[in-house]
């Protein structure tokens, strides 16, 4: 019989106890989590289980771990990698949790190189109503009416065109806020969300060359789609968002909100700001 994976969870907070845990739970046919860690110890509870949190490294084995999930703050994501990097860590998948960092610690994602594989968390790309979006053929015009969160929506958006960047971004704005964000992706696909996000009137609409999607966020419980599809991300290590997409998404909608709108244009392989994030954090 084939062994667990052995899971290590960085951060106890609200996305570690409200989807992290409980996908790995979900899971515990195939992983184990061998330990959470966090600056302070204590004890947590999650769908009825229980875990003691350690706070310091030294306890944990790392030479039988096979990943590293981290779900902390911005600001923490450099300090954990500085402390994970001094173990070896080669045979270990690391998973971030998104946007990654802030802008301005993008240089300490040169420390993933030190990890066999390493991935963010974007359970947008897997979530089931944009999965099934894919049933109206090329995607043409996607809608988030009140169902689209800023960079999350980016992703999903990505993925149901086929694309690894947006061309432009552009915002519309009543009472000083953003009431529409409109996006073009290369081949002429075109997006909207429309603000605010309320999943309780939330609604997908989806035209492509095959015909329409529709889907109702209505009556739909977000944390069980979110939770199924990070386990899905957890458990096909084939399913790859990158360090660098989720850098791109968090920067693209950060432009585009400080300034009103943000353009990209192609290079060979990928765009002008995705290749000079691959480039700043030397891999994908």
């Amino acid at each position: 019989m084939e062994r667990k994976k052995r899971v290590l969870v960085i951060g106890a907070g609200k996305r570690a106890q409200g989807a992290i845990i409980p996908a790995l739970l979900g899971l515990s046919a195939e992983y184990e989590i061998v330990a959470v860690y966090a600056r302070k110890k204590r004890e947590i509870r999650v769908m009825g289980e229980r875990f003691t949190i350690i706070d310091s490294l030294e306890q944990v084995d790392f030479s039988s771990l096979d990943l590293i999930i981290a779900a902390v703050t911005l600001a923490s994501v450099p300090d954990v990698l500085r402390k994970l990097t001094k173990y070896d860590v080669r045979h270990i998948r690391i998973m971030l949790d998104t946007p990654v960092v802030r802008p301005r610690d993008i240089f300490s994602l040169r420390m993933l190189k030190n990890f066999r594989h390493a991935s963010v968390s974007e359970d947008s790309i897997v979530l089931a109503p944009f999965l099934e979006a894919k049933r109206a053929g090329e995607i043409r015009e996607m809608r988030f009416i009140h169902s689209g969160y800023r960079y999350h929506a980016l992703a999903a958006m990505k993925m149901m065109t086929g694309n690894n960047y947006v061309k432009r971004v552009i915002n519309k704005y009543a009472n000083g806020k953003i009431a529409e964000r409109h996006f073009l992706f290369p081949g002429g696909a075109r997006g909207v969300i429309i603000e605010p996000r309320d999943y309780s009137i939330g609604k997908l609409e989806i035209a492509g060359s095959a015909g329409f999607f529709n889907y109702e966020f209505a009556g739909k419980s977000m944390a069980d789609l979110k939770n199924k599809s990070l386990a899905k991300l957890i458990a096909d290590e084939g399913l790859v968002y990158s360090a660098a997409d989720g850098v791109y998404d968090m920067l693209a909608i950060s432009c585009s909100e400080k300034l009103g709108k943000f353009f990209d244009f192609p290079t060979r392989q990928y765009s002008l700001l995705l290749s000079l994030i691959r480039f700043i954090i030397g891999h994908g």
